[in-house]
């Protein structure tokens, strides 16, 4: 099992069923929310095949767009991005931290990849991304 994490004021979190090759969430909620959410699905799984979480890391992006507002916006998601690596260290949750993707993809463009139907924003399109297709063999050097 693996949980794509999209950290922010609005957290974008996906639970992708690496056995199945399908997902169980995919949704946008507040970081608690989201991290309660984690919490639930690795107590099931952990001893079950294994849970990892994989973390949009907006401090391992190397450009950011210019603009004070947008700057005082990263300040926010990367405080965010380190906060979710804390969680995971304090749950002992492995977890790995990924750059941000600065490709986006629109809910049809969503839809026709993952068959996922149901609604999504584009933090929970990002978080969903992450994990989709990846396998259940966890490869334990890339997690912490």
């Amino acid at each position: 099992m693996w949980a794509g994490i999209d950290p922010g004021v609005k957290t974008g979190v996906a639970i992708w069923n690496s056995f199945e090759q399908e997902f169980y969430e995919i949704k946008t909620c507040t970081m608690t929310e989201a991290q309660i959410l984690v919490l639930y699905y690795y107590d099931i799984y952990k001893d079950k095949g294994g849970f990892a979480c994989r973390i949009e890391d907006a401090r391992l992006r190397k450009f950011w767009p210019k603009g004070v507002g947008r700057l005082q916006g990263v300040g926010s998601v990367k405080r965010s991005s380190q906060m979710w690596e804390e969680f995971c260290q304090v749950h002992d949750i492995p977890h790995m931290l990924r750059a941000p993707s600065s490709t986006k993809m629109n809910a049809k463009m969503f839809a026709r990849l993952t068959g996922w139907t149901g609604r999504t924003s584009e933090h929970a399109r990002d978080a969903a991304v992450s994990v989709f297709g990846m396998k259940p063999n966890f490869n334990r050097k890339h997690l912490k």
